[in-house]
Order: C-alpha cells, then structure tokens, then sequence
C-alpha cells in the first residue's frame, strides 16, 4: 500500500485523504478521478466528513475495485481481495469437470452478472448505512435547534419584561455616575 509514512497519513486522514490516495495509487490525477466518477470538480478537495450516497455509488460503480470499508472508514485493504473471484472460479473448474458441455464463455456471463449483484448489494449496504447516519445527524440537529428555540424564548420574555419595565417608569432610565 505504500510507504509506512503514507500508512500513517492515511490511517489519520478522512474520505477525501483516501480518494486522493486511491486516485493517485491508481495513476490518475485527482481531476481525472472526478471525471471518471462523475464527480463534480474540486469535489474529491471539498470533502469535509463524508460523502453522500449518490456520489459514493457514482465511485464504487465506477471503480469496482475499490473495498467500500476502506474508503468510508479506513478498514480493511483498500482494494478488494479476490478471495470470492477464486471461489468462483474453483466452482466453474469442478463444474465443467462434470459436465463438458457448460461452456466457459456461458459460465464467465454468469460471474459477470453475480460481480454485478454483489456490487449493486454494496452500493444498497451503503446507501442504507448513510441514510441512517444522515438520520442520527437529523435527529441531533434537531435536537440542538429545539434547545436554542427554547433559549430564544426564554430571551425574548426577558426583553419583553425589560420593555415593560421601561414604560413603567416612563421610559427613563437611571443616570450612570459620570453623565
């Protein structure tokens, strides 16, 4: 993965620190990583916290090889291990040991349309963990606007008996020393 200096950097770093990484790991700018995922330029630099789904599955459809783990939280390889591709092809090679008339062309369609659903699975996995983070960050939003509501009243009451005060003593206020 590289230097165990760039290890470091990417164990402390975000999203954005793991894309630039991945982006140039894989020999591209960060311009042309933006390109090929559909992203909007200066996205990637932009990137506070984290990212929303559809870019998350504009980047993962884009670029399968990417281990989805890694990206959001920093676990695992970045790229995905190939242990379920020989699985795979383990399965195939007992398969048309039995019977020669599964042809490999017929077989190698069928683990394109199996890579495909294990990716769209992914991409749903991860939508439905940001939608839920995006609701606990709702639901602590509004939490904190309910509390500044409530200090708002309780500042609006004060202004008001302070007003009211004024009038009471017809709008006179008592001299400081020194006026």
């Amino acid at each position: 993965m590289g230097t165990n200096n760039e290890e470091i950097t990417l164990s402390n770093g975000g999203v954005r620190e793991r894309l630039i990484y991945f982006a140039k790991y894989s020999g591209m700018t960060v311009r042309s990583f933006e390109q090929a995922a559909k992203l909007s330029q200066g996205y990637v630099k932009g990137i506070s916290k984290s990212i929303g789904a559809d870019k998350l599955n504009n980047i993962l459809s884009r670029f399968h090889e990417l281990n989805r783990d890694w990206l959001l939280y920093g676990d695992g390889e970045m790229l995905k291990t190939s242990t379920s591709e020989n699985e795979n092809k383990n399965d195939n090679s007992s398969a048309s040991n039995g019977n020669s008339s599964a042809s490999s062309t017929g077989n190698g369609n069928l683990d394109k349309y199996l890579d495909e659903i294990r990716g769209e699975r992914e991409l749903v996995k991860t939508t439905i963990e940001l939608i839920k983070t995006e609701k606990d960050q709702s639901s602590e939003l509004l939490t904190q606007n309910s509390e500044l509501i409530t200090q708002n009243a309780k500042l609006i009451n004060q202004n008001t008996e302070l007003i009211s005060y004024i009038l009471k003593i017809g709008g006179k206020l008592p001299l400081v020393e020194g006026e």
